[in-house]
């Protein structure tokens, strides 16, 4: 059974407590987690976009529009309707990458969040209903969930480059986070299986159809075979 996603710290606090058999994960393991035995598997990486619902009629940000509409002095779109910020929790993966790739987006983020303590949403499910019911609104989100739902969301180039998996291999989309797989020390048969199907060709194709981009497999599972 897959659940509801519970976040990075979430899942691998649930495979620590021996809860769940597979975690996921969007930020590395910290020292303490690989010391009590967890382990990562990276699996695929993702493009984090600046989403908006479909009446904005813009198509590309620049690191400039970022902090004009974050931090209030764009008050609204072309259009004349208001711009509605939403954001994540400062810890969300998302924000991270944002924060240490955008210079300056931390701070003007931070200020908005501090005047507008309700627009603060902390789950990926939260995000998406907001952007989906709110006219004008624009948030971080991850395009993989745009695509694997066909999400009815804007998704908006970033100083006129579109995520998409050739922009994610080279890199000339910067706005990218790492997902992995985290295990136990001593990991179940059924979790050693799915992993494998998930780096197989067949896995692989899975990942990629629902708009991520599949990572190679780690030497554990390089000659496994696919249940």
């Amino acid at each position: 059974m897959v659940h509801e996603s519970i976040g990075s710290n979430g899942g691998i606090d649930a495979i620590r407590d021996g809860v769940i058999d597979i975690g996921l994960s969007s930020r590395p393991l910290r020292p303490v987690e690989t010391r009590s035995g967890l382990q990562a598997f990276p699996y695929a990486r993702v493009a984090i976009v600046f989403a908006t619902s479909l009446d904005v009629p813009h198509t590309d940000l620049t690191r400039r529009s970022v902090l004009d509409l974050y931090s209030g002095r764009q008050p609204s779109w072309s259009t004349g309707d208001d711009v509605m910020v939403f954001l994540r929790e400062a810890t969300d993966s998302g924000n991270r990458t944002a924060y240490a790739l955008i210079p300056g987006f931390a701070a003007v983020e931070a200020a908005l969040r501090d005047a507008n303590p309700w627009r603060v949403l902390y789950r990926d499910r939260e995000m998406q209903d907001a952007l989906l019911g709110t006219p004008g609104s624009i948030g971080l989100f991850d395009q993989g969930a745009i695509v694997s739902q066909r999400l009815p969301l804007r998704v908006l180039a970033f100083n006129g480059v579109t995520p998409s998996p050739a922009t994610l291999t080279d890199g000339s989309y910067t706005l990218q986070k790492t997902l992995a797989f985290v295990l136990p020390s001593a990991p179940s048969s059924l979790a050693r299986d799915f992993i494998a199907f998930a780096y197989s060709p067949a896995g692989r194709r899975y990942i990629e159809d629902g708009g991520y981009l599949a990572l190679p497999p780690p030497p554990p599972f390089t000659r496994r075979k696919a249940p």
